[in-house]
């Protein structure tokens, strides 16, 4: 195929597969490079190849606009690799800032809107619950500085977590701070686990404790996200607070969660974990919380809780309910209610 082709106007397959380079590509651009030769037989001793793929090699980077070759002398030239890109993709990438262009006056017209929708209570937005997945996200698109995540109810569905895992590494790699608290519930959850590590290692920071309030996320410390859950168990709203004292108040209660938090990847809080664990369970069964209402505040099943109050059973040499609440007073592990 001939230089000038390699200079076509883009198609609707532009940015397809065809356009990205493998590592036998880059390999012949660098023989290439090095020998001012488009030779298939020199080039496949040096790639490892058939000389019938090096061929295909050269006519491909050829296509590309990498390679221009001189079919009478065998000799070949590089084209800055820059320059080869800005002529395939030019069209496309000024298409894509124009698109971009138009999508913030769009943007900028609809957000015209927003203080006729708040305008009755300028510091609180009630989202219905179809809205609250694409506020949320973007804000964190939008964030600069930090986001705290308050996330309680122990392990998170692993389809939930590989849907946002993306979001939370582009927001990582702007170098916006990012602290994520869980209860310790989830570090047994291998799906949550795999998370973890993926965030951690591009500097995300999260812990866990024994007990969280509700589902809150803030972003920059200029707005908060929490949940509106309605009386029949249905999906919930969000509510979208920005008040500056409540603001500091919301992230005071984040920061003293955060203190007394353990780091999800490390084993030195094992025995402050089961000790927490214990008490909890203890002070469910004291103040007369149901099993179910216990189990949910821990983030756990309700037959995990009931096995866990088996063993402190056990521990405490109790055979019932009632003995374990008074042993538990009576050894100062938990308040009287």
């Amino acid at each position: 195929m001939s230089a000038e082709k390699s200079l076509m106007e883009p198609t609707d397959d532009y940015l397809s597969a065809e356009l990205s380079l493998s590592e036998d590509d880059t390999l012949a651009y660098a023989y290439v490079a090095n020998t001012r030769r488009a030779d298939p037989h020199d080039l496949a001793v040096h790639v490892g190849t058939t000389p019938a793929i090096a061929h295909q090699l050269i006519d491909r980077l050829i296509r590309l606009g990498l390679v221009q070759s001189d079919t009478g002398s065998g000799l070949a030239t590089v084209v800055y690799p820059e320059v080869a890109a800005e002529r395939m993709l030019g069209e496309a990438a000024r298409e894509t800032r124009r698109r971009l262009h138009r999508i913030d006056e769009i943007r900028a017209e609809y957000a015209a809107c927003l203080p006729y929708y708040s305008a009755d209570d300028s510091w609180e937005m009630v989202l219905p619950p179809s809205e609250v997945q694409i506020f949320v996200d973007k804000e964190l698109g939008r964030a600069t500085d930090e986001v705290l995540t308050i996330q309680p109810g122990g392990a998170r569905p692993s389809a939930t977590l590989n849907q946002v895992l993306d979001l939370e590494l582009t927001a990582l790699k702007r170098g916006v701070r990012r602290r994520v608290l869980y209860q310790h519930t989830a570090r047994k959850n291998m799906s949550t686990q795999a998370f973890v590590q993926r965030i951690a290692r591009s500097g995300a920071e999260v812990r866990t404790v024994n007990t969280l309030p509700d589902r809150m996320i803030i972003i920059d410390r200029r707005l908060c996200i929490v949940p509106s859950r309605p009386s029949d168990n249905g999906t919930p709203a969000g509510v979208v607070i920005r008040k500056q004292q409540l603001m500091t108040f919301i992230c005071d209660l984040f920061e003293r969660f955060w203190e007394a938090g353990i780091p999800f990847n490390s084993d030195a809080g094992e025995d402050k974990i089961i000790d927490e664990t214990k008490r909890s369970i203890l002070q469910a069964l004291v103040t007369g919380a149901t099993d179910e209402i216990a189990a949910r505040r821990l983030g756990m099943s309700t037959r995990t809780f009931r096995r866990h109050l088996a063993a402190v059973m056990t521990e405490l040499g109790a055979s019932s309910r009632f003995q374990v609440a008074v042993a538990a007073i009576q050894s100062g592990l938990v308040d009287a209610p």
